[in-house]
């Protein structure tokens, strides 16, 4: 039995997995195994997979029939996985040789940590340098309520999510759920149970490119992104991570104090949020009208009377940052 888990969920990654496939392979730590979940690509990327399963044993290949969506994929490498740590893995980044290395390390030595990542570096297209991820929270406190306000108030992009973690803590929370914004409401949740930890060195590279998730449009892509089920339904998907932060505080077994100090920092969360708490109302009823007959029909007259500015497009090609 390893002791690492790796579980990495792709769909038509063959522009960068084999970068990823090769620095996972070429970790200092060498006792994990490599779980790929093929969400029914249409490129080379099973072609790439089964390449490298038959070449190294740690190596294990899955392909769905169908695409199951993120969710589904995303908890199905987590359901094969048997190490006592795990991770997820992202088909296009770049992890440091010693990045599981100097992990697991800060797992080992202190208890009190439940999930432990590096600093980050975005990296474009071609693996050259755009920034370093800073996002300013104290995760490290040792008191819960505090782990858990920044978590949930301060806007970061959850990269922590493929963060080195303890296995049977994750099996004690409801993992990726289908709706978009669930890696902020497990990070919370993770939170409340323990320590997180960065390590100071730069050994995640994150990969910033076009046909990344956080590009796509939140109402939209991103939606079925999650769970194809949902494409073309009407959702509220800030209103989702604020229902599912509060049943995260009510989830896990704190003392009473405790509990209460997180609850109390909800309305933070409400108000740091607030503007996008009002656009899911909006364009939920934007999107009920539109169903209407009467609604069709005005919006359709709507779109022959106004017109985009000259010199911009009509869409929003600005990257959506995680939430």
């Amino acid at each position: 039995m390893p002791r690492l888990s790796i579980g990495l969920p792709v769909y038509n990654g063959e522009n960068y997995i084999e970068q990823a496939l090769s620095s996972l392979l070429a970790q200092t730590f060498t006792d994990f195994e490599l779980i790929i979940a093929d969400n029914a690509s249409t490129d080379r990327t099973g072609e790439i997979c089964r390449r490298h399963a038959a070449q190294d044993t740690r190596l294990r290949y899955f392909r769905h029939e169908r695409n199951m969506g993120a969710a589904y994929n995303f908890n199905f490498v987590f359901a094969q996985a048997c190490g006592e740590f795990f991770r997820w893995a992202s088909h296009d980044d770049v992890l440091a040789p010693e990045y599981l290395e100097r992990c697991l390390e800060v797992l080992e030595r202190d208890p009190d940590t439940v999930l432990c990542h590096a600093r980050t570096d975005m990296i474009d297209d071609d693996g050259t340098f755009l920034r370093h991820d800073d996002f300013p929270m104290r995760i490290g406190s040792a008191t819960p309520h505090e782990r858990f306000r920044d978590l949930s108030v301060v806007r970061h992009d959850c990269i922590m999510v493929f963060g080195l973690a303890r296995r049977d803590l994750l099996t004690r929370t409801p993992l990726i759920g289908n709706y978009v914004g669930s890696d902020r409401v497990l990070l919370c949740e993770l939170a409340l149970y323990g320590k997180l930890h960065e390590v100071p060195d730069t050994l995640f590279f994150r990969r910033g490119h076009t046909a990344s998730s956080c590009w796509l449009p939140e109402r939209e892509e991103r939606v079925s992104w999650f769970d194809p089920a949902k494409a073309g339904t009407i959702t509220y998907p800030n209103w989702r991570i604020l229902r599912e932060t509060i049943a995260a505080v009510h989830r896990v077994p704190q003392p009473l104090a405790s509990t209460l100090a997180c609850y109390l920092r909800v309305p933070e969360h409400v108000g740091a949020r607030t503007r996008f708490l009002v656009e899911d109302l909006i364009e939920g009823a934007k999107l009920s009208l539109k169903r209407t007959r009467l609604g069709y029909a005005f919006f359709r007259l709507l779109k022959r009377v106004v017109k985009p500015d000259a010199g911009t497009t009509a869409t929003d090609n600005t990257p959506a940052r995680r939430r």
